[in-house]
Parts: C-alpha cells; structure tokens; sequence
C-alpha cells in the first residue's frame, strides 16, 4: 500500500466528495456495522429470551421464520428489493407484526385492504415506519455478520421458500428439542438464526465463522479508507 503525502492528506480531508465516498461505501457500512453494539447485543438477547417488543407505543410479536416467508411469499418488498418498498408493502408488515400470523382470519388477497392506513393509525409516518422495519429485519439477520464472505455468493437473490422454512426449522428443532411447528410461528428469526450458525460453526470449526475483534475491525477499515484514499487521489490529486 502506498504512503500519501500530507498533501495528499490535507486534500483528502477537505474533499467533500472524498467524505461522501467514505459515507456511501458498502464495505465501509459492513464493517461499521460489525462492530460491538451493546445496544445490538442486548437486543438479540432480549429476542433470545423472547421478550416483549414495541414499535412506538405499539406492541409487536417477534419477526419469525413463518412470518419471514410469508412475506416473501406473497412478494412483499422488505423480504425482496428494499428500494421497492411501497407504502402498502409498510402497512402490510407493520399490520402482521402487531397481529401474527396466526391470527388472520382472512385470506392473503385480503391482507392490503386490511391493513391499509394501519402505519397512520399508529401514528407513524412511512419514512419513520421503514425505517423501523428495516432495522427489524437487520436485526434478524444480524447472526450471519459472524459468517465469512463466500466469493460469487450473494449473486442469485436468495428464497425464502417452503424449503427454506423447513430446512431452518428442521434444524433449530435438532439443537433445541423444540417442536419444529413452535420455532416456526413462535421463535424469533434472530433466535433461528443464531441456532443455525451455531451448529454450523461447531460442525465446521474451520469454517471462519467467528465474531470478530475491534482490532480486526478496525484495521479493517482503516485499510479499507486508505485504498479508497489510493484510488481517489490517483484520480483527482494534482501533481505538483
């Protein structure tokens, strides 16, 4: 890695468009995001206890792995391309978590109608209710941060299927004697989750599956920022 100057330096710095580069980075937010959040952990173990949860002043039940593929299922954007989310797509899945599932006495073709308006009438705008869902699903999938980067992974948009809810529920009923049924429709999808990467992490103990240190993290980005410095200033740095 080359050494830049303190020219080099002072412009970085003061490069608005340098600084926005670093913001919007995706490697960048990964690893911010891999960081220790106490906040985070106490979170998922609030989950793991399954304890009461609230949007607001609303009270919801647990994201779980039926209603995950429900969502999916019937082509809900949170469960499919974020930048697709409509406002019914919000009402939908805010109207399910204060619900479940298993309450519905209406049939799917139903559910828009039904829950139309029900972000307003919990007193949250969309942008602030996006917002909360999608810091829901984060937090469902927080336990695969500890898994590594597998290279061409990632490309095919992943299903949500009947083969993926028994796969996942057929394992976490293994390695907790849990009926399959009761994780399915009960058991945060964090919970699963952690479940599943765990068992994998002990059946491969060379699988690299590990939380990382705030020194690996770090250091991480600290190379990640001076790559991007690299890149940017062979481009936009003047020669003296």
């Amino acid at each position: 890695m080359a050494k830049l100057t303190d020219k080099q330096l002072l412009f970085l710095a003061n490069s608005a468009e340098f600084q926005k580069l670093l913001a919007e980075d995706p490697v960048l937010k990964e690893l911010e995001a891999s960081k220790f959040d106490p906040e985070a952990e106490l979170h998922s173990l609030w989950e793991m206890f399954r304890g009461l949860f609230f949007i607001g002043q609303t009270p919801i039940q647990p994201l779980t792995p039926a209603l995950w593929a429900f969502l999916w299922g019937i082509g809900n954007a949170y469960a499919h391309d974020f930048e697709k989310i409509t406002e019914s797509d919000t009402d939908v899945f805010f109207f399910l978590l204060a619900h479940g599932l298993r309450k519905l006495d209406f049939t799917p073709s139903e559910l828009p109608g039904k829950a139309a308006g029900f972000c307003a009438s919990q007193g949250f705008s969309y942008e602030a209710a996006v917002r909360e869902l999608v810091q829901v699903i984060n937090e469902a999938f927080r336990p695969y941060e500890m898994c590594p980067k597998v290279k061409g992974a990632g490309d095919e948009a992943p299903h949500y299927d009947a083969l993926w809810l028994a796969g996942l529920c057929s394992i976490v009923a293994q390695e907790t004697n849990e009926p399959a049924s009761e994780i399915m429709f009960s058991m945060p999808l964090s919970a699963a989750n952690y479940y599943f990467v765990n068992r994998a992490r002990r059946e491969d103990p060379k699988s690299g599956i590990r939380r990382r240190t705030p020194g690996e993290v770090n250091k991480a980005i600290w190379e990640r920022v001076m790559a991007l410095a690299e890149q940017f200033c062979a481009a936009h740095c003047k020669e003296d």
